[in-house]
């Protein structure tokens, strides 16, 4: 995104870099468990949320650069 000069190209590296963060505490906590219903749910949700918001709020701003 930085070669077409988006606004929203800082906010969407920091926003994956805190995606793969988040990835990496759930595969963490999947590593040292056993399955837990909460654990799914968790990972689940976080995952589901971090998706939708990134990609209405983050991704949306992307697409506008990109048309140019």
């Amino acid at each position: 995104m930085e070669q077409h000069r988006c606004p929203a190209a800082e906010a969407n590296r920091k926003a994956h870099a805190q995606f793969i963060e988040m990835f990496g505490q759930f595969y963490d906590q999947w590593q040292e468990s056993e399955i837990a219903p909460a654990l799914v749910r968790q990972t689940y949700v976080g995952l589901g949320d971090w998706i939708k918001n990134h990609i209405m709020g983050i991704d949306t701003q992307l697409r506008r650069c990109v048309k140019g």
